[in-house]
């Protein structure tokens, strides 16, 4: 059969004029091989053929039309494989960015998630219509107690209470408008307690909607410390040491203080509201009140009486400022109020010692001259009944005299111990024993219908004083006592020990031994009180006392280092309280208990110098009476005249401190200079405190206090003679 289709006498279809694809042929051969020869094609093989060549032809065309599309040069499929490469690698580019940014913006929502959870204030965002929460962080879930899926499945009103319907209403319109708000409300955690907040709100986008940002924060610590920072506040205002107040423009009260209450005796509810003037206590006390309370300048401090609930009267200190807004604007004022009292009791005491140190100083001057003239009293006198003889004629008359001299001696005494002037001979004291030794006595002096009882201390520390003038202080005070108690009572003598420190109200710190003398007799008031201390102040009748008593007392404690003190209820009756410095217990005290001998004649020479003629000529008589050669001079420029013209030695120079014309102890220094073994014995009516204070008197010079009789001079000229001269003494105390 293949053979039959290459035949060459087989019969063929008619020829077709187009050229034949090489398909063509092919199937035509391979159908040859399978027919006989001779043999006739199949039906059907021509249109087969026919079929088979046009598929081939138009293969063949696509594939010249494919062959064109593709014959391009080689530079240009490299340059677009290189366009190519291009966009793909920017296409992964792009890709990566925007792989990049995805990851960046989960990366800063975690951040911001982070964030939020960390943060210091509950976060609650919610819907703006029904208050349904979208999203919360971790400290509003821990706020409340609620895990966040809890939480989130709850609304505002769930959690929110305490609020006003009113003002949720005004507050949510102004809210809608675009404005933040902030709030101030209470929570309620999920076990039902509840704690406030301060809630800050706003709009935000959130998802596509309008939602409300609550920021709120936990207060419950800052109104704690608020109460506790206006509790101290109330505490300080209250309890000032200073009253307060505060006024409104009028002039009415609008706050006040618990001192001031305290001070005024009232209410705050019977202040507040009330005009200030009405507490006035005297009419310009009202004017000072009632001032323009609208002036903006400073206005002085000043004084007035206010009017106690009580009806009684307190003085004040005002102090005043301007309350304003932050305008400026003149809101009211301001004012502290100080109790005058203890300034005026201050003052009053500082006047009364200014008086009593004047009056001491008056009595002081007064004893010095009228001592001038006891002592010409007293030592003429004496002279004048040497004279007469025990039967003389005038002998009662010069007795009478001499006598008169020796009390008003006393007065001047007083006087000097009132103005701390006299001379004091201070030794080491057992208080308790001259309490015991004076009782005795002072049973005479008290009488009978009143009972005398004393209570010493045990282990009492010595003191230092004079014990002659301690004496007289017990005894004037006993006095003083009797005359208060005419109709008997009771007098007790108490000793005690006390230790006062730096912050003694005043008094000076030390250790002290305290003589108490107290009665129960009528008293005195305030005024009485005020001047018990004044020389010549009495309450006494007429010739009935000379008001120096309690005087001398005061001048003797005082001139021993201590202090009096008085407590009296007028018929309650008097305490006198004394306090003196006391001594190491183990501390001597050298006494001299040698008694004066007789006075025998003199010898030498004697500068006298006195300014005053009757002192002056009386220690002139005296001393030639007992044999020295006695110089006369009436001041220093006459003294040293004489002391230059003198051609023998001057053994004494007896002079007055205070003279004219430069005073004793320059004269004494000029003498000394000009003659080196003259002894010198000042004589003066001052004490020798009140000369030393003035800086007459020189280290290791002798004193003669006035008014002084003729043996006492006799004796101390005698004295001083038989002592080394002053230059020699202050030469050998050096070695």
């Amino acid at each position: 059969m293949p053979e039959a289709l290459d035949h060459p006498q087989a019969p063929m279809a008619a020829a077709d004029p187009r050229p034949r694809p090489p398909l063509h042929s092919l199937l035509e051969r391979q159908l040859r091989r399978h027919l006989e020869p001779g043999q006739a094609r199949p039906a059907g093989f021509d249109a087969l053929l026919a079929a088979v060549s046009e598929a081939y032809q138009q293969a063949d065309q696509d594939r010249k039309m494919l062959e064109r599309a593709l014959d391009i040069s080689s530079e240009e499929l490299l340059e677009a494989n290189g366009e190519l490469n291009r966009s793909l690698s920017l296409l992964q580019e792009a890709s990566s960015e925007r792989e990049r940014a995805a990851a960046a913006v989960r990366e800063s929502e975690l951040r911001f998630r982070a964030l939020v959870d960390q943060a210091a204030d509950a976060i609650f965002v919610h819907d703006l219509g029904d208050g349904r929460l979208v999203d919360v962080n971790q400290r509003a879930c821990d706020s409340l107690g609620y895990s966040r899926t809890d939480l989130l499945a709850r609304s505002v009103p769930d959690f929110v209470v305490d609020v006003d319907t009113e003002r949720a209403r005004a507050f949510w319109s102004s809210l809608r408008l675009g404005r933040p708000e902030t709030m101030l409300a209470q929570h309620r955690r999920k076990d039902g307690t509840t704690f406030p907040i301060e809630a800050r709100l706003g709009l935000i986008e959130y998802a596509g909607s309008t939602v409300v940002l609550a920021l709120c924060r936990d207060i419950s610590a800052a109104e704690a410390a608020l109460r506790e920072s206006e509790a101290k506040y109330r505490d300080l205002f209250d309890y000032a040491p200073v009253g307060y107040h505060e006024l409104d423009a009028e002039g009415r009260i609008t706050s006040v203080n618990r001192t001031e209450l305290t001070m005024l005796g009232f209410e705050a509810a019977e202040l507040l509201g009330s005009y200030v003037w009405e507490l006035a206590g005297d009419e310009a006390s009202r004017e000072r009140l009632r001032i323009d309370r609208t002036r903006t300048a400073p206005r002085s401090p000043y004084a007035a009486e206010l009017r106690r609930k009580d009806g009684s009267v307190l003085s004040v200190l005002i102090e005043e400022s301007v309350l304003s807004d932050s305008d400026g604007t003149v809101q009211g004022t301001r004012a502290t109020l100080r109790d005058a009292t203890a300034s005026h009791v201050l003052e009053a005491q500082l006047r009364q010692a200014g008086k009593m140190e004047a009056v001491g100083r008056l009595a002081g001057g007064v004893a010095h001259d009228f001592n001038n003239l006891l002592t010409a009293i007293l030592g003429y006198s004496e002279l004048a009944l040497r004279e007469v003889g025990p039967a003389g004629a005038l002998r009662r008359e010069l007795e009478e005299i001499h006598k008169a001299g020796v009390r008003a001696g006393s007065l001047t005494a007083q006087l000097l111990a009132f103005s701390r002037q006299q001379l004091l001979q201070p030794h080491i004291l057992d208080l308790n024993e001259v309490v015991a030794d004076m009782e005795r006595m002072l049973r005479r002096v008290i009488g009978e219908d009143i009972e005398l009882r004393t209570a010493s201390a045990i282990g009492l520390d010595p003191v230092r004083a004079d014990r002659g003038q301690l004496e007289q202080v017990v005894l004037n005070l006993a006095v003083n006592a009797r005359d208060a108690m005419p109709e008997g009572g009771s007098l007790v003598l108490e000793t005690a020990a006390v230790v006062i420190g730096n912050s003694g109200a005043g008094r000076p710190a030390g250790s002290y031994a305290i003589l108490a003398v107290a009665d129960n007799g009528c008293g005195m008031d305030d005024e009485v009180k005020s001047h018990i201390f004044e020389p010549f102040y009495t309450t006494k009748e007429l010739g009935h006392g000379t008001g120096l008593g309690l005087a001398t007392v005061y001048g003797i404690v005082r001139q021993s280092g201590g202090w009096i003190e008085v407590d009296s209820t007028v018929g309650r009756g008097t305490t006198f309280r004394i306090f003196l410095p006391t001594v190491d217990a183990e501390t001597t005290d050298v006494v001299d208990e040698a008694t004066p001998g007789p006075v025998g004649a003199g010898s030498g020479t004697v500068l006298v110098v006195e300014d005053d003629p009757a002192v002056r000529r009386l220690a002139c008589a005296v001393l030639a009476s007992t044999g020295y050669q006695v110089l006369e001079a009436s001041g220093p420029d006459e003294a040293r005249e004489l002391a230059r013209g003198f051609a023998g030695p001057i053994d004494l120079l007896l002079t007055d401190v205070v003279m004219p014309g430069g005073g004793g102890s320059r004269l004494a220094q000029d003498l000394g200079r000009l003659r080196p073994a003259t002894r010198t014995l000042f004589v003066s009516g001052y004490s020798d405190g009140e000369l030393s204070r003035r800086g007459e008197l020189l280290p290791g010079i002798e004193l003669l206090q006035k008014p002084f009789g003729p043996d006492e001079l006799r004796r101390k000229v005698q004295q001083i003679l038989n002592s080394p001269p002053l230059a020699a003494r202050l030469s050998g105390e050096a070695a």
